[in-house]
């Protein structure tokens, strides 16, 4: 029989035994449990070394509590010296009060991270763009643990999204037009360039094709060839017309280019299209400037030839005048000769203005007298079957102007608009003048006329007209509507040229079949009073035997001026040139009173020999006469002392008071 000792021993060692090998099979448990932790934890190291992104986890403070090795590949440090920084620690101070401003909302709300831009600065100091995104820890009451998230490095994206961003600002704010098509031609992009160049908008030129700018200015073989290059993969480049919305056209530089992929293929083209009207304008401006310069270099050598052929004719008649005493029939023709002589004097000084090369001279000028003196000047030379008529706007009109200058332009007006008359039934012209107050539109067509109150002096006929499409091109040199021989072209362009060297405007009203009207805007001189036109007085100045030295290379002119100035009364030494000038000086020094010296001559020019006689003697008056235009002979030079310059053909009556006030002074 078992005793009860030994059932109880049993029964304490079998549950001694089974607690052991619960225990037992308690610590195999663990140690299988503690090798899939650690297992579990190398496998997530593993992962987050081998992933591209920096994978962290920071506290309910927001200090770093894991961090990946990754960290050292994109910011340069190494973990544990990020280990219990903050995000913020690894920013600059502007982008980490930006970026703490926005993680504080997300906390708030115990919201995922998603797709957060920060710039992060590296250990070296380099600025590193990250893409977060995290998710909340929280703990088994819902308390916030922290964040578990990921950073991936975007920069490189970044600085590719910020260049596509300027390219796309480049193509958007381009002042030429840029147009993208797909391969067959079909509109898939415009910029608003193009939009302010056509007329279309954004939406009417999607879907469409280029076709729709077509001018037909261009044939069917400009497109082909068009085509053709672009298809084979080449880029065009040229001019062409196109039309815009409003059926208005326009010229242009254009540049097609095709866009291939990898491949090679040619997926899109790219067009860019400039308007060239204004650098046309501009060139065309610049081969007017170039015309003008040709025409007053012109201009300038036969002005000289042809005045000092006037100024030779001029002193004949002077003599002539002596010799014809008081034959009234003689005077009467010799007057008559002046008086022509005296308008081809003023015909070449309008050449030179036109040219650019005169010199106005501007006076106060009542329109009242000036008009009706013109109206008598120009009537004899109009038919008579071409009724004129004069319309006064009043006596006390006054503009600034050069009287022989606004006489000739209208004058040449006067006469433009006889030749427009031949056909008509019942001619008529009119000539008036009146004060205006220019309005917006004027002030807007001529924005370089800057006064406030106006004279329009005007020529009206009831001719031919003008045609609409040749209107913007009668002002321009050589440019006439008449037969050939019957007009040179320059009228209009000079009238033009005077009344801008006026600081006017002029402008044109004209129908064809109905007439024209030319209009003249010239700024008022208000404050002026009215004191008429004053005549010069002409009377002849005598010497007294003073002795002249005369230097001229033109043969004629030196012996007329010598004979009117011995007729005046003065003993005259002459000289063909500047060197010969010194030579007759020295030897006749003490009986040279006044030196009156041509300014161009070969050898020893005019200003050289002055100076050279201001070394003989400073103070011996000198008068400068020239054929020239003077601003081109005395550029930017202000006239010397005891010494004046005369315009060639010069009135014997101007000679003559010039020698004799020069000598008065010398002699005060």
């Amino acid at each position: 029989m078992v005793s009860l000792y030994m059932i109880i021993m049993i029964s304490v060692a079998r549950k001694s035994h089974d607690s052991n090998i619960q225990n037992i099979r308690l610590r195999i448990d663990s140690n299988l449990h503690e090798k899939e932790l650690l297992h579990s934890e190398k496998r997530f190291r593993d992962i987050s070394m081998s992933m591209a992104d920096w994978v962290w986890e920071v506290d309910a403070s927001g200090h770093y509590t894991f961090v990946s090795g990754k960290v050292k590949e994109l910011l340069g440090y190494e973990p544990d010296e990020v280990l219990g920084k903050t995000p913020f620690d690894l920013m600059n101070e502007q982008e980490a009060v930006r970026v703490a401003a926005m993680f504080q909302e997300i906390v708030d709300k115990r919201a995922p991270v998603i797709d957060l831009e920060n710039w992060c600065k590296g250990k070296a100091g380099k600025e590193v763009c990250m893409l977060t995104n995290a998710v909340p820890v929280l703990g088994e009451d819902e308390e916030l643990l922290g964040y578990r998230g990921v950073d991936q490095d975007i920069t490189e994206r970044k600085h590719v999204e910020n260049e596509l961003r300027k390219l796309s600002r480049a193509i958007e704010f381009a002042g030429e037009s840029i147009v993208i098509t797909d391969q067959h031609g079909v509109i898939e992009y415009v910029n608003p360039a193009f939009s302010r160049m056509t007329g279309y908008s954004v939406d009417e030129a999607i879907g469409e094709m280029p076709s729709m700018l077509k001018s037909g200015e261009q044939d069917e073989a400009f497109y082909q060839l068009f085509w053709s290059t672009i298809t084979s993969g080449k880029v065009w480049q040229g001019s062409m017309v196109d039309r815009r919305k409003d059926n208005s056209t326009y010229n242009s530089m254009m540049t097609v280019a095709p866009i291939m992929d990898d491949s090679g293929e040619i997926t899109h083209f790219v067009a860019m299209q400039m308007d060239i009207s204004e650098y046309e304008a501009l060139e065309a401006r610049f081969q007017q400037s170039q015309k003008m310069e040709s025409i007053g270099t012109l201009v300038g050598g036969i002005a000289h030839d042809f005045n000092n052929m006037l100024a030779a004719l001029l002193g004949n008649l002077h003599l002539a005048r002596r010799v014809a005493g008081d034959d009234p029939k003689m005077m009467d023709r010799l007057n008559r000769i002046e008086t022509v002589s005296q308008r081809a004097a003023d015909m070449i000084a309008q050449l030179l203005t036109f040219a650019r090369k005169g010199k106005v001279e501007m006076a106060p000028l009542p329109l009242a007298p000036f008009m009706k003196e013109l109206f008598k000047l120009a009537r004899p030379s109009i038919p008579e079957s071409i009724d004129m008529k004069l319309e006064l706007g009043g006596d006390d009109i006054i503009v600034v102007g050069d009287v022989t200058q606004l006489q000739q332009v209208l004058l040449n007006l006067i006469t433009n608009a006889s030749h427009a008359l031949e056909a008509v039934s019942e001619p008529e012209i009119i000539v008036g003048f009146k004060t205006y107050r220019p309005g917006i539109r004027f002030r807007q067509v001529h924005a370089d006329v800057d006064a406030k109150h106006l004279a329009v002096m005007y020529v009206k006929d009831n001719g031919c007209g003008i045609a609409d499409h040749i209107l913007d091109k009668v002002f321009e040199p050589f440019f006439t509507t008449k037969e050939q021989g019957k007009g040179s072209g320059l009228g209009l362009a000079m009238v033009h040229g005077a009344i801008k060297t006026h600081k006017g405007a002029v402008e044109i009203d004209s129908k064809l079949g109905c007439g024209t009207t030319i209009s003249l805007f010239l700024p008022l001189e208000q404050d002026l009073n009215i004191t008429g036109i004053q005549s010069e007085v002409s009377a002849l100045e005598r010497g007294a035997g003073e002795g002249i030295l005369l230097v001229d290379d033109e043969e004629l002119v030196r012996e007329v001026n010598s004979e009117v100035l011995e007729d005046l009364g003065y003993h005259v030494f002459t000289a063909e040139d500047g060197m010969h000038a010194q030579q007759v000086y020295e030897q006749h020094a003490s009986d040279i009173n006044l030196a009156l010296v041509d300014l161009v001559m070969p050898k020893v020019g005019g200003m050289e020999l002055l100076a050279w006689l201001r070394h003989q003697d400073k103070t011996l008056p000198v008068i400068l006469m020239t054929g020239y235009d003077r601003e081109q002979v005395l550029p930017a030079t202000a006239t010397p002392k005891q010494c004046v310059v005369l315009n060639k053909p010069v009135d014997i009556s101007k000679l003559s008071q010039a020698v004799r006030n020069m000598l008065e002074k010398q002699a005060d």
